[in-house]
């Protein structure tokens, strides 16, 4: 959720957080050509 409630999906969060349509945050996956690890952090 954003500051107004609003729930986020298919974008990055702070630059290292993926959100995914369903609002879930990816773990252990490729986004975007992008690893993120399972902590969903993206791994530079």
């Amino acid at each position: 959720m954003n500051g107004s409630g609003e729930m986020q999906a298919n974008k990055w969060i702070s630059g290292i957080y993926y959100v995914k349509g369903n609002g879930e945050m990816a773990t252990s996956e490729w986004v975007d050509g992008y690893y993120v690890d399972g902590n969903g952090v993206w791994v530079k």
